[in-house]
């Protein structure tokens, strides 16, 4: 995690500052990061040149996507999705993170037509995925998380029925292709990462493995022994239960697998990720959260004014709860080892997360199958877990979108602020993040119907995503804009790249 230089102002001025600010409430109204003159009307080829600013432009959309979900099904029952923005900026080689976007349909039972006449859309599923240790471990996550989920929201019978045509295909009893009793949709289509994530092994390798251990979850849940009675029972054990899948590979042994194959699974259970989904479904969001990402609605109230509301925690060893949770897991003899530099074991900060099987496995296991040593004191496994934080809520008619972003992307706003209050700081900066997505929002709008006039949608870009990245990389070291900052750090070399700032992903979703 990178860490930029902090602004440093006299403590009675900050207390005074933080003082005045709370009795006046000019927490709500106070804009905190200051934007130079006429910063937006500057072109970024005065600054640069134009090669340059055109390269920069095209750095800071090559990822972008959108998509709209607006009255493309009557029938919907998540018809508060209107519109996705997402977009990601790389700082490690390979990107680390990953974003997560389905769209699911699901077969009505006993029907015999084509499966576009007969499947309506059921779901939508999005978030984010922060990984940690290389990138492994999130990629695998946000191709296997879509299929995990849906098979929770599938009948009992039409999983029967897929098991037992799966079962005669891999007998050689029958040639007849095994129909899907479901249909995702990836909205998202980040294929090449995957290419230089797994090295010279290929995602499509490890589909059979991955199949069978889809279907053993679907097994489970026709048996009763994974149950998935509601929405929030139904995330987190497609969250729990495939964690247990990427471990219970990880100790796969030839002639299963091949030795290319063991590798990669070892890999991935050794790295880690954190994320935050959202299931939008009959008019309610969900979020399941693990770690440090971040999920923040913004709510319209009637005078037109933006407000934030933060929707998850953060699982890390700053988190009081979290850190006396994992002190009540573990004996008395091994407490004064437990968190070391503010992480656990002195090895991860996140308290939770995905993979990361060197802290939740025993010693045996983990010298077996990982073929490497545990970690020093480690004595009482697990340390840390993938339990996630659940929360719904109703989509209501204030709610007007939810952004989704890894902590690359919040660390931009939190590290600038000369406060030193860690609530404090991001109460203020989601604040400012909803402030300006909503105000991006209303300009938009207002735009909608008139003529393209591009000088007048000059200050901000078409994707919500792409424009608050953008913000986000024009932050200075003492929480002023400017595009110079957004020049510098677009054009650091590689190995500088990483010391000052994260890989930043950030999806926003809008609701009718």
């Amino acid at each position: 995690m990178s860490r930029m230089v902090r602004s440093k102002l006299p403590c009675n001025l900050v207390n005074e500052l933080l003082k005045s600010s709370t009795n006046n409430r000019l927490l709500n109204n106070t804009r905190y990061f200051h934007t130079e003159p006429n910063t937006h009307s500057v072109p970024l080829t005065d600054i640069c040149g134009e090669q340059l600013a055109n390269d920069i432009r095209n750095d800071l959309t090559e990822n972008e996507q959108y998509h709209s979900l607006k009255n493309k099904e009557k029938r919907s029952k998540y018809k508060g999705v209107d519109r996705i923005h997402s977009n990601f900026l790389h700082s490690n080689t390979p990107l680390e993170d990953r974003r997560v976007g389905y769209q699911s349909f699901i077969k009505e039972p006993s029907t015999r037509t084509r499966f576009k006449n007969d499947g309506e859309v059921e779901s939508v599923l999005f978030g984010v995925l922060d990984g940690h240790g290389s990138g492994y471990c999130s990629d695998t996550i946000s191709r296997r998380i879509g299929d995990y989920f849906v098979t929770t929201q599938i009948s009992k019978t039409e999983i029967e029925r897929y098991l037992r045509s799966s079962n005669l295909q891999v007998k050689n009893e029958t040639f007849r292709s095994v129909r899907l009793p479901y249909r995702t949709r990836n909205l998202f289509n980040d294929c090449t990462l995957t290419d230089r994530t797994y090295g010279y092994l290929r995602a499509s390798a490890l589909w059979p493995i991955w199949r069978q251990s889809n279907l053993k979850f679907a097994q489970g849940i026709l048996e009763g022994s994974i149950r998935a009675s509601n929405i929030q029972q139904a995330i987190r054990t497609a969250i729990t239960e495939l964690d247990k899948d990427i471990m219970k590979e990880a100790a796969l042994k030839q002639p299963e697998v091949t030795s290319e194959q063991a590798k990669v699974l070892r890999n991935i259970a050794l790295s880690g990720s954190v994320g935050t989904f959202c299931v939008v479904k009959e008019g309610m969001l969900t979020v399941a959260h693990v770690g440090d990402t971040r999920a923040v609605l913004g709510r319209k109230t009637a005078d037109g004014e933006w407000v934030s509301e933060k929707l998850t925690v953060e699982h890390n060893t700053g988190n009081v709860d979290e850190y006396e949770r994992i002190i009540r897991e573990h004996p008395e003899d091994d407490r004064d080892s437990l968190v070391c530099c503010d992480r656990v074991l002195g090895v991860l900060q996140p308290t939770r997360a995905f993979g990361d099987t060197r802290l939740k496995q025993p010693g045996e296991w983990i010298e077996e199958n990982l073929l490497l040593p545990p970690y020093p004191d480690y004595k009482s496994p697990p340390y840390i877990t993938v339990e996630p934080y659940i929360k719904s809520i109703p989509i209501s008619k204030d709610l007007k979108f939810c952004i989704v972003a890894s902590d690359g992307f919040w660390d931009r706003y939190e590290e600038s602020l000369p406060v030193p209050d860690d609530n404090l700081k991001t109460q203020l900066s989601q604040d400012y993040v909803i402030k300006e997505i909503g105000a991006h929002i209303d300009y938009l709008h207002a735009w909608e119907n008139q003529p393209y006039n591009r000088n007048a949608l000059s200050r901000y870009h078409q994707n919500l995503a792409t424009n608050i990245i953008k913000n986000s990389l024009m932050i200075n070291e003492f929480g002023e804009m400017t595009k110079c900052n957004l020049v510098e750090l677009l054009t650091l070399p590689h190995d500088e790249r990483r010391s000052r700032r994260d890989d930043i992903t950030v999806t926003i979703v809008t609701f009718d």
